[in-house]
């Protein structure tokens, strides 16, 4: 995100001093608020009225932060990550819990998931011209792979474990010396 316009000061974070904490709010090119330094982290503002970190109260009551974006490099995604952070957005995002839906409900929703990457790629072998393909693939590969430990979990399976088993088993089929 490039700022475009800077359009208020405020302070946040009770682990910085004052002066540490001022921070700039500014206006992106893409319409969204920015604000840099708090935490170290940059926070994507649209709709709490809270520092995701500190809890301090945002001084301008309009701004509102929901979503925030470290600057740092993220801790690397393992399976065990993904299966912690997918049940509890399950269950805080969209008030299910994981037994809500059965294992048919949950293979159809990755189905759906699968198709949708499926119709992206026909469209390409087509010729068809489609804006941020890869970006759009990869997103329906992420989609599925969501939906996929969904269902595992729902079977108490341990993604991680099934996946380095089947892989494991697939290469002593095929004489590959390459194991998980």
């Amino acid at each position: 995100m490039h700022p475009t316009e800077t359009t208020a000061s405020r302070t946040c974070c009770s682990r910085f001093t004052e002066a540490e904490a001022e921070n700039v709010l500014q206006k992106t090119s893409d319409g969204s608020w920015n604000v840099e330094g708090c935490c170290n982290h940059c926070y994507v503002l649209t709709d709490l009225q809270h520092c995701p970190f500190c809890g301090a109260h945002l001084a301008n009551e309009e701004i509102m932060a929901i979503e925030f974006i470290e600057q740092t490099k993220p801790e690397p995604l393992t399976f065990t990550r993904l299966r912690e952070t997918n049940v509890l957005r399950c269950r805080e995002g969209f008030g299910k819990e994981i037994k809500d839906w059965n294992s048919a409900q949950w293979a159809c929703a990755a189905g759906g998931e699968m198709g949708e990457l499926q119709n992206l790629i026909k469209k390409e072998f087509r010729g068809d011209s489609i804006p941020e393909l890869d970006r759009k693939i990869g997103q329906e590969i992420a989609d599925v792979v969501i939906y996929l430990d969904l269902l595992a979990a729902s079977r108490g399976l341990d993604l991680g474990q099934i996946v380095r088993d089947k892989f494991n088993e697939v290469s002593m089929r095929v004489n590959s010396k390459r194991f998980l």
